[in-house]
């Protein structure tokens, strides 16, 4: 009598994801909640301390444990922070350039995702393909309510059942990361061209499986 064998059980990768907002934290939430197939354990991290140093060295001691681990950055509060510094500190701005340059040299598995000028331009990709530089995130807010006119930066809004932007973003997801893609990657000598680099979550090969199969 034939015995079956038993395939080796393959542990899920383990899957960091740093945000230092409320919604990319709820977005992200809802996605596991939603995908619950997907092939990756994922945690979300929200610093308690949300300067750059702090985020950085949380990041550094996450990619110790993880197989993955994800930074995901707003470039308007980096801005917004660059010129409210004191005068004669570095500027907000120059400390993540070489935070992100460290960390490219340091960790193969990290990734800094960033966001220009929020990650309401990601889900306003969701709908239109549009370069408009939007130089505050309120501009780029009032953009997206055309699409979605009950948009609030509210947890209620984003993770109650009979709201759940993920899911109503779900259908739209290829789309978005197209018109990411376009978009290009952040170049701080163009910083006032609006990216969003949220697609190189989803174009991981794990996330890609689940999603793309």
């Amino acid at each position: 009598m034939r015995t079956s064998r038993k395939l080796p059980f393959v542990p899920k990768k383990r899957f960091a994801i740093v945000v230092e907002g409320e919604c990319e934290f709820w977005y992200f939430q809802m996605l596991k909640r939603n995908e619950p197939s997907i092939a990756l354990n994922i945690e979300l991290k929200i610093p308690q301390k949300k300067s750059l140093a702090d985020q950085y060295d949380l990041v550094c001691a996450l990619a110790q444990d993880y197989d993955q681990v994800l930074w995901v950055l707003d470039m308007d509060v980096i801005r917004r922070e660059t010129i409210q510094g004191r005068r004669g500190s570095q500027p907000a701005i120059q400390r993540f350039l070489e935070f992100r340059q460290q960390l490219q040299k340091r960790f193969s598995h990290v990734s800094v995702v960033v966001n220009n000028p929020c990650v309401e331009y990601w889900f306003l990709l969701h709908y239109e393909q549009t370069t408009k530089s939007f130089d505050l995130c309120e501009s780029c807010l009032k953009r997206l309510k055309n699409h979605l006119p009950s948009y609030e930066n509210t947890a209620r809004f984003f993770t109650h059942p009979q709201q759940d932007i993920y899911l109503k973003l779900r259908p739209r997801l290829p789309q978005a990361i197209r018109h990411a893609n376009l978009c290009g990657a952040f170049d701080h000598e163009e910083a006032a061209k609006s990216v969003s680099e949220m697609y190189r979550f989803f174009q991981s090969a794990e996330v890609k499986s689940s999603f793309f199969a």
